[in-house]
């Protein structure tokens, strides 16, 4: 996959690493520097501090940040509208989960899906439920799994039931039952 400028500016910043960007853009690091310097010379002012500690937005990049996901954002839209008057899906659904689902849910529903729709790319973040919460809260994922109860001003909808089981020797008073209570393990 192509990544436009504005994508990939973006991706260093979030990393705050141009390397890491790169590795996320499948792009050696001297592409990224390129793009990002081309980027700063099309706008005509610095929009990075590169430093051995890292990466940091100057004043001119806070500024135009918002302006350039909006460019982002408005890229990716115009590219999906072409695509579908063209006949073809595609576009980009960012998902948020941990670890369990992403290896015993996901992944053999996503091989499906992507069986069917090749031109929709997955990103999956793995995090906690509330690296997951957070990541919807701003945008960054489209979808999210956590467990529930989930927060509010979510829409919510359930997938899946596990099993509340207790694990014990074989010499413990209640290895012979078949349920036990949740009020024993509160003594």
């Amino acid at each position: 996959m192509s990544y436009s400028k504005y994508e990939v500016f973006l991706k260093v910043v979030e990393y705050g690493s141009m390397s890491q960007a790169a590795t996320y853009c499948s792009y050696s690091q001297s592409a990224v520097s390129q793009i990002i310097s081309s980027l700063e010379r099309d706008l005509g002012v610095t929009l990075l501090k590169r430093s051995q500690t890292g990466i940091n937005l100057t004043t001119e990049g806070e500024y135009l940040l918002p302006l350039i996901e909006e460019l982002s954002e408005a890229e990716k839209s115009v590219y999906a509208a072409s695509s579908k008057l063209n006949g073809v899906e595609s576009g980009s659904i960012k998902i948020g989960t941990f670890s369990s689902v992403a290896c015993n849910i996901l992944i053999p529903v996503l091989n499906i899906f992507k069986k069917e729709y090749p031109g929709i790319q997955i990103e999956l973040r793995e995090g906690d439920n509330h690296q997951t919460e957070t990541w919807l809260a701003e945008g960054t994922v489209d979808v999210g799994f956590i467990d529930m109860p989930a927060p509010s001003g979510f829409e919510t909808i359930p997938i899946y039931t596990d099993p509340f089981v207790a694990v014990m020797s074989a010499g413990s008073k209640y290895a012979d039952r078949e349920v036990i209570s949740i009020d024993t393990f509160e003594k």
